[in-house]
């Protein structure tokens, strides 16, 4: 009894274990990193995550966010692990950015079917510039703490003293890489070692630290005060530089780039902590930073913030007034462009003319006055331009408007026919009309086809309409008719409309063509040949020439299948194909198809020495009987011709007793029974 149970037992446990549901039940859900978090690279974090219906290990990966592969370097964490978390070392060099978590199951079919994917984390690091490692930095002088971050976003900077008796808020929710900062006196922050802390605001989950020296003595130091960053200074002015040191020396002043590249020096040697610069009146504007160093040690130097030079006073603009955007100048006359400056700009302005290609033509290179008067040749080509007023001295201040130079002196037309959508029959004639209003200039006729290819059907007339003859090769669809002046593209209409009728000239039914019998119950295939491309309309005629029914309203290709149903008429019948365009471009079978109602008789059966084969209800042919064995070999084969007669009779005494099956068979008709032989 014991070992039936048993036996019960495992086959229950088998057979169950692989029902699909239980597969699909497995789970993995990775609970952390949690969605948003930031973990810092260097760090350890610990992957958590929870699972159903399954014991195996997992493997672990780490993916970029929408990736479509793991990280190339670093993306293997752990191939194989069990429990429900894992402390993962961030690797230092692991690149920052955005990533997901995946667990996977071991062992599941297909492999690596259960997986479990973390929500989107951000891989972050901060590093402290300055103060470096035991820096020294004395009591009462402003110094620039700098760092460098990968996230956006503010950081908090805080002191703790070496034994963590003093905490310190330097700065919160500080933007950039640095903050200037007075160190306060020493009954604030005694002598001794501090460690500076840079952390992300306000979540603290992003960190770094430099140890240093803060005390009565203090290294040599430069901190540039002024420009702080964000500073916009107008060339042609002067601007103070302000900074502090602690040196016995002078400074050097150099201009760079906004990377710190260094481009020409200002002060080979400057005192007194500030320097008022006569910024040149031909510096490129831009964004520039300063560089202050020691003039006996090069090495021992700060950097200014980002600061930008302009050409102009700060919040200049222009405006144009006229051309208004979109207008249309025509050529050969007197057009006035104006503008207006705000601003308190004081600049002179150029005029520019640009064309569609971006090429410019400078039409007035300074001038004080807020209009000009401008003749446009007639030599001008038509089309679209730009008009660009900019400050002569800061090209950054400018402004700009759109328009079209025309070649006539404007007005409108308006086509009249064909009419939006209207179907045009080709070999006959149609009236294009048009009317214009304040328009003198003659004008052309084009017919645009669907592809954008044109046919001009008039080059050059005063009239306002056209008898347009629409040839039998004209390829039928949709056509547009544009209507515009000769003088000027710009003034134009259209219209859309349709060319019905077919582009051929043949079409022949091939079958049912004339003789073919047709059962109901089957399915036939009708052929036709034809040189057009539309599509054609199949119908099934009686034999007096009266419309049966409609067989197909739009069908493709040269073939078709028709199911004859069983409801359909026995009789004679003639398929009538023709163009869906042209009606009159059409062909019928060359003589009447049969379609009969087929059946036969096999009697006696079951039977024995012989088989009578008797045809019902046929219509003129000749048809095959053929019987064939369980093993699908013919066995006894004859015709009949119901021309003369109707029936047949095969000889079967020289069979076996068995099942065979009856075949009868006239063109695509096939018919068969199951005969039954007691020999």
């Amino acid at each position: 009894m014991k070992t039936k149970f048993y036996l019960l037992f495992l086959l229950s446990f088998l057979f169950g274990g692989m029902q699909p549901g239980l597969l699909q039940a497995q789970t993995i859900t990775v609970t952390d990193p949690s969605a948003g978090v930031y973990w810092q690279r260097g760090k350890t974090k610990t992957i958590i995550w929870t699972k159903e219906e399954f014991t195996n290990k997992v493997r672990i990966e780490l993916w970029p966010e929408g990736g479509d592969t793991l990280d190339p370097v670093y993306g293997l964490i752990i191939n194989k692990v069990g429990g429900l978390s894992y402390a993962w070392p961030i690797p230092a060099g692991l690149a920052t950015g955005s990533y997901v978590i995946k667990v996977y199951a071991w062992g599941q079919t297909p492999e690596w079917s259960v997986v479990g994917v973390s929500a989107p984390f951000t891989v972050a690091d901060i590093n402290v510039l300055a103060p470096v490692t035991n820096a020294h930095w004395k009591n009462g002088t402003r110094h620039k703490v700098k760092w460098e971050q990968s996230f956006s976003g503010q950081v908090d900077i805080d002191l703790y003293s070496s034994d963590n008796s003093i905490h310190y808020s330097v700065a919160n929710g500080v933007t950039g890489d640095s903050y200037t900062w007075l160190i306060p006196n020493a009954s604030t922050l005694p002598s001794g070692s501090y460690n500076l802390k840079i952390w992300r605001s306000p979540a603290h989950d992003v960190v770094d630290v430099s140890t240093f020296y803060i005390g009565a003595a203090g290294d040599p130091y430069i901190t540039t005060l002024t420009p702080a960053g964000g500073e916009t200074w107008q060339r042609g002015t002067n601007k103070v530089i302000t900074w502090e040191d602690n040196l016995n020396s002078n400074v050097k002043i150099q201009l760079c780039n906004a990377a710190g590249t260094v481009l020409s020096t200002i002060k080979i040697s400057a005192s007194d902590n500030s320097y008022n610069w006569p910024i040149p009146s031909n510096l490129a504007t831009g964004t520039y930073k300063l560089k202050l160093s020691n003039v006996n040690n090069d090495a021992l130097y700060d950097y200014s913030g980002l600061f930008t030079v302009c050409a102009s006073i700060p919040g200049g603009t222009v405006t144009i007034n006229k051309p208004v955007a979109g207008v249309n100048w025509n050529r050969g006359a007197l057009h006035t462009i104006t503008w207006t400056k705000g601003g308190g700009l004081t600049d002179n302005v150029k005029i520019d003319l640009i064309n569609a290609d971006g090429d410019t033509l400078n039409l007035k290179p300074s001038t004080a006055a807020s209009s000009l008067d401008w003749y446009i040749p007639y030599t001008k080509p038509a089309g679209t331009y730009t008009i660009k007023v900019s400050s002569v001295q800061d090209d950054h201040i400018f402004d700009t408007n759109y328009f079209h130079i025309t070649l006539s002196a404007g007005g409108k037309i308006q086509l009249l026919k064909p009419v939006a959508g209207v179907d045009w029959n080709r070999g006959a004639t149609h009236t294009i009309k048009w009317k214009k209003t304040s328009c003198t200039d003659n004008v052309k006729i084009d017919l645009i086809n669907a592809d954008g290819d044109t046919l001009n059907l008039k080059p050059s007339t005063a009239a306002s309409s056209l008898d347009w003859y629409i040839p039998y090769s004209q390829l039928p669809g949709t056509y547009t008719i544009k209507v515009s002046s000769v003088q000027d593209d710009h003034i134009f209409d259209t219209n859309y409309f349709h060319i019905t009728l077919s582009a051929g000239s043949f079409i022949a039914v091939t079958a049912p063509n004339g003789g073919e019998i047709w059962g109901v119950n089957q399915t036939h295939v009708i052929k036709w040949t034809k040189n057009f491309t539309e599509n054609v309309k199949i119908e099934l005629y009686n034999e007096s020439g009266t419309l049966d029914k409609e067989l197909k309203k739009s069908v493709s290709g040269n073939s078709c299948s028709w199911y004859i149903r069983e409801d359909q008429s026995v009789g004679n019948y003639k398929i009538k194909i023709s163009s869906v365009l042209d009606s009159t471009l059409a062909d019928v079978s060359d003589a009447t198809f049969a379609i009969a109602q087929f059946k036969y008789q096999v009697y006696p059966n079951p039977g024995g020495p012989v088989l009578n084969v008797k045809l019902d209800n046929y219509g003129i042919g000749i048809y095959t009987v053929e019987l064939y064995n369980r093993f699908g070999t013919m066995v006894k084969k004859a015709t009949i011709d119901t021309e003369s007669q109707s029936e047949c009779t095969l000889t079967t005494s020289d069979l076996p007793g068995d099942i065979y099956l009856m075949v009868v068979t006239s063109g695509e008709t096939r018919l068969t029974k199951k005969v039954l032989l007691r020999n």
